[in-house]
């Protein structure tokens, strides 16, 4: 995935579930917010991406 630089297009698919806000009625639309659900394998791989850019830009910011 990262020397492709590609997202597959199963990293790029998620479920929305409505979530009530505690304390609000469910009746009305604006009591709930919206939770995207996506795959773990697709947070993993964000986690990898992540810690990958900030090795490289601590190491540009320490050496400047």
């Amino acid at each position: 995935m990262l020397r492709q630089r590609e997202v597959p297009a199963e990293f790029k698919e998620s479920h929305f579930l409505p979530l009530l806000k505690e304390g609000k009625p469910a009746e009305q639309l604006s009591s709930y917010r919206p939770v995207a659900i996506t795959s773990v394998v697709c947070r993993a791989a964000e986690r990898i991406v992540v810690n990958r850019l900030v090795h490289c830009i601590r190491g540009r910011l320490d050496s400047a």
